[in-house]
Parts: C-alpha cells; structure tokens; sequence
C-alpha cells in the first residue's frame, strides 16, 4: 500500500515539476523555498487547475508572510524582541518578500509575452489574403464598447501603446463623443480610445483637464489613408476640435471651466503605407527609426505620434 502511495506521490512531483519546468517558470522559486507546497496539490488535476492550485500557494505564502510581518511589528512596538533576534528574523521576512514579488513579476512579464505573441499574430496575413480587421487589433489592446467603470485595469494592455497611459481615471473605448458622461457633446464621432487624466475624478476642487489622449487603429496594410474622408491625421484633430468645443461637467451638475488648456495627445496605429506617409510627412516628422512620425499641431494644440504596428 505504501508503495502505491509513493508513486502516486513520485508522479504528481514528476507533472508538477515538468510543468513549472516547460510551461510556468514563475513558479521555481515556489518549488524551491516551500516544497511542502506540493504535498497540498491533489494529485489528480487539469493543467488549468494544477495552475490555479499552484497560485493559491503562492497567495497563501504571500499572506503568511504578512502575517509574519505584522508579528515583528507588534513585538517591535511592545519591545518583544530583543535586538539579537530581530536582524535574523528581519532579513528572513525581506528574503521571503522578495522572493514572492520575483513570482509576482515574472508573471506579470509572461502575462504581456502572452499579450504581445496574440498582437502579432493578429497582425498576420490570413490564407486568403486578407488583414484582421482594426476592431481584433483594438480589443487586444482595450475591450470594445465599455468605459474603465465597466472593465477591469488587468484587462487593459494600454502599456503597448505607452506606458503613461495605464494611469488613467476614465476611459472610454469605442464610444460616441456624445455618449461620454463627462463631456457635453451632440457629435456623433465614435472615437476608438479617449483616456482621460485624473482631472476627470469627478471632484469639484478640479476645473480643468490636465490631458487627453485620443488613440486611432487602422486596418493593417490598408490604403488609400491620404484622402479627406480618410485621413487618420484629419480625423483625430477634428476629434480634439470637438472635444473642445464640448463642456466639462462638475459633479454637481455645473460646468467647467473650458478645455483650452488641456494637452491633447494624439497616437494612430497603423502600418506605414505609402499613402499614410504621403499624409504624415507633410506636417509631421519621421522617428529616428523612420518607424514613425510625430509632431506638434500648434493649431489644434495637440501632439500628434503615428505608430508602425511593425514596432
């Protein structure tokens, strides 16, 4: 009986090990520095599963270790603990931290590796011929048809475009100009992505926008980006030019003042097809990388940056 046991203890060790070895490395410092963490795994699991269990332990690391952290606190303050003891057990609690927050980022990396491989892919050739449409490519990066107050920030990949602008307090992805419940509006312009900064905290203490920025995805590969109607450069200026003739609102109900000095920021995401270029370059300037151009509208008042999806 006990060998049957053993081995069915010697195989769970085995798929664990060759799981975290091949497909979840975040987890070897788990392995590592708690190992008794695998006698708590059933031993009959789903890949899917044996990945939930295997976070639960981390979490349960995670909240172990600040417990023990709140334990040398309240010896501190009581002077429970003799100096002797304290620098020991100081540093074990630091080693224990970091190594929780080494798991933390390594999934944090893998999870935008992930991300990032779904881009590309979605960016490829189809056997017919044909390029996704910009709403894939748009979804990857933000979910379609919801505001910030309706989707969660891990489910926001915003940092592919820049960083900046996962610190946000509202946005709207894909929405009427006049469906924005902060801005009076009548446009009818669906504008992709419109991030605003923390001015838009609803709080009467604030009276103006500290910025905006307004992202445009293109088709990849598609033309004919030169003409008025289709123009990305034209188009994300007359958004600004709209959203400045709108009004801000107060929590209460009364408005701002207006929106003038606000910065607007501007980024298209679209391959640099010869008619996108033939537009850019007239008031733009290429990147150093010429994957790119970037520039400012001293009209409009806005920044505009066209960004390759080659990037």
């Amino acid at each position: 009986m006990q060998d049957y046991i053993d081995e069915i203890k010697r195989r769970k060790e085995k798929r664990i090990n060759d799981l975290v070895a091949h497909q979840q490395p975040q987890y070897r410092l788990l392995l590592n520095q708690r190992p008794n963490a695998i006698d708590e795994i059933k031993p009959v699991l789903t890949d899917s599963a044996l990945e939930l269990e295997l976070h639960r332990q981390v979490l349960k690391w995670d909240m172990e270790a600040k417990e023990r952290g709140e334990d040398i606190k309240r010896k501190m303050a009581d002077n429970g603990v003799h100096d002797n003891e304290f620098l020991p057990r100081f540093e074990a609690y630091c080693k224990e931290v970091t190594s929780i927050s080494k798991i933390s980022l390594s999934q944090y990396i893998i999870r935008r590796k992930v991300i990032l491989d779904l881009l590309e892919k979605a960016l490829e050739i189809k056997n017919d011929g044909s390029y996704a449409n910009e709403n894939q490519i748009h979804s990857i990066i933000c979910p379609i048809h919801y505001t910030s107050d309706e989707i969660g920030f891990e489910e926001m990949n915003l940092w592919i475009i820049n960083e900046r602008l996962v610190y946000h307090s509202f946005l709207a992805s894909d929405k009427q100009t006049r469906e924005l419940p902060t801005i009076e509006s009548q446009s009818e312009s669906w504008i992709d992505i419109a991030v605003f900064d923390e001015a838009f905290s609803f709080s009467d203490k604030q009276e103006y926008f500290d910025s905006i920025t307004i992202i445009e995805f293109k088709k990849p590969n598609r033309g004919g980006l030169n003409t008025p109607d289709n123009d990305p450069i034209r188009q994300v200026l007359r958004y600004v030019d709209e959203i400045k003739t709108g009004k801000k609102k107060k929590s209460n109900g009364r408005p701002f003042g207006n929106v003038q000095n606000a910065a607007f920021y501007c980024y298209i995401i679209a391959d640099l097809t010869p008619s996108l270029i033939d537009s850019a370059r007239i008031n733009l300037h290429w990147t150093p990388d010429k994957e790119g151009f970037f520039g400012y509208s001293q009209e409009y008042g806005a920044y505009i940056e066209v960004i390759s999806y080659n990037l």
